[in-house]
């Protein structure tokens, strides 16, 4: 069996300006308190709900009210937390997850359910909060790049798009919209974390286009990262459609608002009347997974996106394959 303390332990954690998990785990706690418990103290509401006095230096103890507190900020069924990671539902699989941390028979009671929805709560939520710090490092040593590149390419772009204008002005340029039955996007994918890999399928999605020259890492940190440099942002499909019409491009890289934080594909095709529309690739919020396109009008409104970003690094993709 593997004990929240062993789990803890298999996991790497550096950080610049070190800081313990316990405090980090403390943090946290302290962050959920307030939603769920009145901003009590963390020694309370131990007492409260485990009957003694609670031991800070006791990381069993700290991931106990972690998953606790967690488990009632977002209730949910333990079904639908299944599903939310990718595992199966069935009885057999729940009773293999159940056993390999508790010597206990499983038989599906209300209390088992909760152990495992706790169990799982220690064992994925608390390991993307670790892993989020310990990316961190790795991600800010190479945003200062980022703010170059994004930086250099709003000055290059503009000067190239002063010197078309200068050369063309009598010849304007023709709009190509690309045809949605030509283009799929790359499917669903999870880490062997099982987390989603929404910014890898978006890079691939861009390289099926032919495009290589486009922004890595995750999804979250690109869209800090675009936020800051003032990125356009947009929370209805009026106002985003109204902005993408303006553009030169024809394909953007775009990052809906989740609570995980997202990254997607639009791109300008055209259906058979001809007119002009905007499709998204996005396996991950799309009907059954598809990679078939989703008019950017159904996709907003199918889905409770905070707001979305449009990456002011955009591409126009000409090829006949896509046209």
């Amino acid at each position: 069996m593997v004990s929240l303390l062993d789990f803890w332990d298999q996991i790497s954690f550096t950080t610049e300006n070190p800081i313990s998990k316990n405090d980090l785990l403390i943090t946290k706690i302290n962050n959920l308190l307030k939603w769920v418990w009145n901003n009590q103290d963390i020694q309370s509401y131990f007492k409260a709900n485990f009957g003694k006095e609670l031991d800070k230096n006791n990381k069993n103890e700290l991931l106990k009210v972690f998953s606790d507190l967690y488990f009632k900020k977002y209730p949910q069924t333990l079904t639908k937390y299944l599903k939310d990671l990718n595992k199966p539902i069935d009885f057999n699989s729940r009773k293999e997850i159940y056993k390999t941390f508790k010597d206990d028979n499983y038989v599906w009671s209300a209390r088992q359910n909760i152990e495992l929805h706790k169990y799982l709560i220690w064992k994925f939520e608390w390991e993307k909060i670790l892993q989020e710090v310990k990316i961190t490092k790795e991600t800010q040593s190479n945003l200062w790049k980022l703010d170059l590149d994004i930086e250099n390419w709003i000055w290059n772009i503009g000067n190239i798009k002063k010197e078309n204008n200068n050369n063309n002005n009598e010849i304007p340029n023709e709009e190509i919209l690309l045809n949605p039955e030509k283009i799929k996007s790359k499917p669903y994918r999870v880490s062997p974390r099982w987390t989603t890999m929404c910014s890898f399928t978006a890079r691939k999605n861009l390289e099926n286009l032919w495009i290589n020259d486009y922004m890595q890492w995750n999804a979250k940190a690109l869209t800090r990262q675009l936020e800051k440099n003032w990125a356009p942002k947009f929370n209805d499909f009026d106002s985003i459609n109204s902005h993408l019409n303006r553009e030169d491009w024809n394909v953007f890289d775009i990052y809906p608002k989740t609570k995980n934080w997202h990254r997607s594909i639009c791109f300008a095709g055209k259906w058979a009347n001809w007119e002009k529309e905007f499709f998204v690739l996005d396996p991950y919020y799309s009907w059954w997974k598809s990679t078939s396109p989703v008019p950017l009008n159904e996709y907003i409104n199918n889905n409770n996106f905070w707001w979305i970003v449009v990456n002011t690094q955009n591409y126009n993709v000409s090829n006949e394959k896509f046209t």
